[in-house]
């Protein structure tokens, strides 16, 4: 599918259909790790935007929004059973799929009104895409619950 789709669009466009086979647990992932960048996509492009007068040489240092995340002590990683009881039933089956991949990056952030936010497998800090995430699915505020094999959920006072 993926050959015939390139095909008609390569008709009037000039394009290389690059294939890369698996890429960690999820090859849509590529596009927010250093790795994917490094390995696939920049030597496949530099040369083609050098060529075309783009900038290629790094001006300024990676932005990075790092959430610095420490254990709370709240809950172990795999009880579930902590979990806030708003949180709704379908962000349930997400933590418990996470808790299974067994990825060294990832996080997940709840919203006072249960939604959540995930992220995984990125080099991009996943406290902080997982917030962004939570945000752009919740009205009210988020709080990040796990990072990294980590309960970081704060403590009730």
């Amino acid at each position: 599918l993926v050959k015939k789709i390139h095909a008609a669009y390569n008709k009037d466009n000039n394009t290389e259909l690059v294939q890369y086979g698996d890429f960690r647990s999820d090859s849509h992932g590529m596009f927010a790790t250093q790795e994917g960048f490094n390995k696939i996509w920049w030597p496949k492009i530099k040369s083609d935007l050098k060529e075309r007068g783009f900038p290629i040489d790094i001006k300024y240092p990676e932005l990075r929004f790092d959430v610095k995340a420490q254990e709370s002590g709240y809950a172990k990683i795999d009880d579930i059973g902590k979990i806030p009881s708003y949180v709704k039933n379908a962000c349930i089956p997400i933590y418990v799929d996470i808790l299974k991949y067994e990825l060294k990056t990832w996080a997940i952030a709840f919203s006072n009104e249960g939604s959540c936010g995930f992220s995984l497998d990125t080099d991009i800090d996943p406290g902080f895409v997982a917030m962004q995430w939570c945000k752009a699915n919740s009205k009210t505020s988020c709080k990040l619950y796990a990072v990294n094999n980590q309960v970081v959920w704060p403590l009730e006072k």
